[in-house]
Formats: C-alpha cells, sequence, structure tokens
C-alpha cells in the first residue's frame, strides 16, 4: 500500500503539474469584440496581441471609410468601448492590425506567442468570441478536421473559389486549419488555442455551403507576415470578398450616439445585441441557432443542389411558389458538426418524452430528430433504413386504415461522402390498397459518420385530400395563396417540411 501510494505522488509529480490545460478566465483577458460602422454595422471577434491596445481581427469585417470600435469586457461584466484605426493588413491571410486609442482599462493581457506545432486530426481546438455580438463571451469547443492538402482553395465549394479569385483575397494557396463543426456567427477574428491554452490560429471562415458551413483557421504563424507588413490600406475587392463570411455578422443599428463615449453602461451594451440565439441541449449535443435562411439563398449558396431539392424546386415552380417564401432555421453543433434545419419561427425543443422535435402547430405535421454517438447504434446505413421501413409498417398496420406502404424510388437515394459519411434521403409512401393513391408520407434523411448516427422524420398526414387528389391540382396557381384549408397551403406544408428534413445533415460535407 505504502510502496503504491509513494509511487502515485511520483507519477503525479511528474506528470500531474506537467500538463496546463485551457484556462476562460485567462483567454478572456484577451479577448475583445470588434464593431465596424461603415455603410453597414458589422460584428467581429479579436484579440489582444503583443500590446492591450494592439487587435488583431479579420480583415474580411472591415469596410472603407468606417468607424472601428473596440470593446474590452471584464470577469465582471463591466466594458469600455474605445476608438481604434487600422494599424497593419495582411491579405493574403485575410488578416488586420488595428491600433486602440486612449487608455487601456487594467486587467487585460496580450497574447505574446503562439504554438506552431502541427495539429493532429481530430484534436480539440476551443474557440472564444462574441455569439452574433452579444454582450457576454463565449466559447466554442470543435476538433480538427481532415483535408488533404490543407489549403484553402482545396476545401472549399468551386463557386467560392471562383467569388475569392475574382476578389483577390484571400490567398487561395494559404495554409489553414480545416474544422470538423462550424463557427459562430461572429467568432471571425476570434482566437483559436489548443488544449493546454497556447493561441494557435485565427477563426476566419466559414463559407456557406447551403444549409451548413466549410469553416477553418488561420495559423497563427501567419501573425509574423501582419507584424511585417507595410501597408495599411483595404483592398480593392474587400466587399466582394467579405459577402460570403458566415463567421461576420451585419447588423442594423446605428452606433453613432456611442461613438464619444469611452465608458459605457451594461444598458448601453445591451444595444450591440443582435438576435438571441437559444441553445438546445439533447443527448450530449449542444444546438445553436447560427442563421435563418430562405430556400432561394440556399439555392445561392450551393454549387449542386441534390437530387430532391431539385426535385422539389420544380414542384414549387410548377405551382408558381416564391421561393423566397419558404425560410429555415439553421441549428447547428458546433463541435460535431450536426446541422438540423427547422422551418423559420418553429422553435427546437426537447418535449416531455425526450425526444428533439419542434411544434408545426397541427396534430397532420410532425418532425423528430435523433442524434446519437455512434458507438451507441449501429452506423450500418441499410440496418438503419430496414429499422425505418420496419417502424413505418408497424404503426400503418395498427391503423384501421387499408392501407399499404411503398418505398418512392423517386426521392430516395444514398449519398456516399469523404471521411466515411454516408447520407440517406429515404420516402415511404402510404397508398390505399383498393385505388392506389397516396394518403400520407413518412419522409427521413439518415446521416452517418465515425462519430455521430443522425436520423431526422417528418410525418405528413395531411387531412385534406391534397395528396389523394394531387393530379387534380395541377397548373394551380399559388402564389401568395396561404389561406387555411386550401390546397396551396397544405402542398406549402408539405414541401415545406421535407425541405427541412432534406437540409439535416453534417457540416463540412464533400461528395466523393
Amino acid at each position: 500500500m505504502i510502496k503504491k501510494t509513494v509511487l502515485s505522488i511520483f507519477l503525479l509529480m511528474i506528470f500531474g503539474f506537467s500538463f496546463s490545460q485551457v484556462n476562460p478566465s485567462k483567454i478572456k483577458k484577451s479577448l475583445v469584440k470588434v464593431i465596424v460602422q461603415g455603410k453597414h454595422s458589422g460584428v467581429a471577434s479579436g484579440f489582444l496581441w503583443k500590446e492591450t491596445n494592439q487587435v488583431v481581427t479579420s480583415l474580411h469585417a472591415m469596410q472603407e471609410s468606417a468607424k472601428i470600435m473596440i470593446v474590452y469586457t471584464d470577469a465582471s461584466g463591466k466594458s469600455s468601448i474605445k476608438k481604434a484605426t487600422i494599424e497593419k493588413v495582411y491579405k493574403p491571410a485575410d488578416l488586420v492590425m488595428l491600433k486602440v486609442e486612449g487608455t487601456i482599462p487594467s486587467g487585460f493581457v496580450a497574447f505574446n506567442s503562439y504554438n506552431d506545432n502541427k495539429i493532429e486530426y481530430a484534436a480539440d481546438i476551443h474557440a472564444f468570441g462574441y455569439n452574433s455580438g452579444a454582450e457576454g463571451s463565449s466559447s466554442r469547443k470543435l476538433s480538427k478536421g481532415y483535408a488533404s492538402p490543407e489549403i484553402l482553395s482545396k476545401i472549399i465549394p468551386p463557386k467560392d473559389v471562383i467569388a475569392i479569385k475574382n476578389a483577390g483575397m484571400p490567398d487561395l494557396d494559404l495554409d489553414i486549419f480545416y474544422l470538423q463543426g462550424s463557427l459562430l456567427p461572429g467568432f471571425s477574428g476570434a482566437p483559436a488555442v489548443n488544449k493546454n491554452g497556447e493561441l494557435i490560429g485565427i477563426c476566419d471562415g466559414g463559407l456557406e455551403n447551403g444549409a451548413s458551413n466549410v469553416s477553418w483557421i488561420i495559423p497563427a504563424k501567419y501573425l509574423v507576415d501582419l507584424e511585417n507588413s507595410t501597408t495599411k490600406e483595404l483592398p480593392t475587392g474587400i466587399v466582394a470578398a467579405s459577402q460570403s463570411f458566415s463567421a461576420k455578422v451585419e447588423i442594423d443599428i446605428d452606433y453613432s450616439a456611442l461613438i464619444e463615449k469611452e465608458e459605457i453602461s451594461e444598458d448601453d451594451l445591451s444595444n450591440f445585441i443582435t438576435e438571441d440565439y437559444k441553445e438546445v441541449s439533447y443527448n450530449g449535443y449542444n444546438f445553436v441557432k447560427t442563421k435563418t435562411r430562405s430556400l432561394e439563398e440556399l439555392y445561392e449558396t450551393t454549387d449542386v443542389l441534390d437530387k430532391n431539392i431539385s426535385y422539389f424546386i420544380e414542384y414549387l415552380n410548377e405551382f408558381q411558389y416564391d421561393l423566397s417564401d419558404f425560410n429555415y432555421d439553421i441549428y447547428e453543433d458546433l463541435e460535431y458538426g450536426v446541422v438540423i434545419t427547422v422551418p423559420a419561427g418553429m422553435e427546437l425543443f426537447t418535449d416531455d418524452d425526450n425526444s428533439l422535435t419542434i411544434n408545426t402547430g397541427t396534430y397532420e405535421y410532425s418532425l423528430f430528430f435523433e442524434v446519437m454517438n455512434a458507438s451507441e447504434f449501429s452506423t450500418n446505413l441499410d440496418d438503419i433504413i430496414d429499422i425505418m421501413i420496419e417502424s413505418t409498417d408497424e404503426i400503418y398496420n395498427e391503423s384501421e386504415q387499408d392501407v399499404y406502404t411503398k418505398i418512392n424510388d423517386i426521392t430516395s437515394y444514398i449519398i456516399e461522402y469523404e471521411n466515411d459519411m454516408s447520407i440517406a434521403h429515404i420516402s415511404i409512401d402510404v397508398l390505399e390498397t383498393d385505388t392506389d393513391k397516396p394518403i400520407a408520407t413518412q419522409y427521413f434523411t439518415i446521416a452517418i459518420n465515425p462519430e455521430t448516427v443522425l436520423i431526422a422524420s417528418a410525418n405528413i398526414e395531411p387531412e385534406t385530400d391534397v395528396m389523394y387528389n394531387m393530379e387534380n391540382y395541377y397548373g394551380e396557381n399559388c402564389e401568395g395563396d396561404f389561406e387555411e384549408g386550401t390546397f396551396c397551403l397544405e402542398f406549402y406544408r408539405i414541401i415545406n417540411y421535407m425541405i427541412s428534413i432534406q437540409l439535416t445533415t453534417f457540416a463540412n460535407t464533400n461528395e466523393k
């Protein structure tokens, strides 16, 4: 026993005191919020580098002829706002250094060094920033993704490669750290640290790719190039370069009244808060609403719409719906890169049965989501599909209706992605036995990767005859027609929920 105790103490002396870890309170002393008031007001994050009056953030957050403000917030929540000017610009790595005017409040400490060692796949990365310009800062744990080669042009969609090339920034051959998971809006310019709390990079992404994002970090080694830069002029292509960055936030608040104030109260600072993004916890995953987008915007920000979205859009065009009428709230688990899409305004929550769902407002339609660690469930996609089919059969076999189920071959298919990801979209039609006419649909998205199993399901069983007599409605003009009880509203609901399930996926998916 004595020998064991001595050995334990000895090991503790050797190993227990040699490991450092992330200290959020320490990093908080180096973190600031960056507000840019130009043609539009924007919010980003930044950090103190070498001096407490020297701030590094993302270049794409800047605007021509803009007023720049730095908000220092201490551990007690007291904030000071200071004017800043652009000191140095390093366009290839999308970095800018700002010089802060006036007396800096006490208690803040600048980063003075960084760790330039190789980051292994799946290693923890911690980002600290201001979610959508919120009053308080927050952290996000992400992990190092796999990309080969790990340069910017190889990990972003082709359309964005063209856009960045035309804008002239950042450098398409830039070394980056590819992330598994997504950065929050407002995290552009935020410091990223390793498990020991050492600075490793600057949060820069991501670019939107439909419902999900492609996120990355600028390695801290480029701080040397920023320090050695001899230019402070903004590049001519900065407006074009910044338009697609999802970690940058634009807001419609006039800060003119606060520009001259060096000390601001908590009430004043609340004006900086944009939308309140609620976090929903479920089964070890934490979902944050990161954006709201219309189907039209999702269409514009993705290079290739998958088969079903194209199929749905053809239907919507047939009935003259406006794509901007279909709006979606995007929830993301930033650590695992799980993306859940729900109709805008329909809150994602965990119900009394511990199911992740939304309130559709009508019992004819229900949406449920299941997310679990891959170690807890089969990752064989065929097995999961079989379970979904069997469960649907059981539900309708127990009903008093004379029906049968059938997989819809047009809207059911599997896509294989890189990094051992697979996504299946399965549509099971419920048909009357006598007439073969559909009366309901069970629509599933089943996504698996080595870490996570994600299942999204929509039960669509409209009370009206919209599905039963679908052929009778062809050619109907549904533009602006959303009256209760009409075909146009019911069909809108059907497509709306199916698109939600279709867009539920993983972030950073690259099809083989």
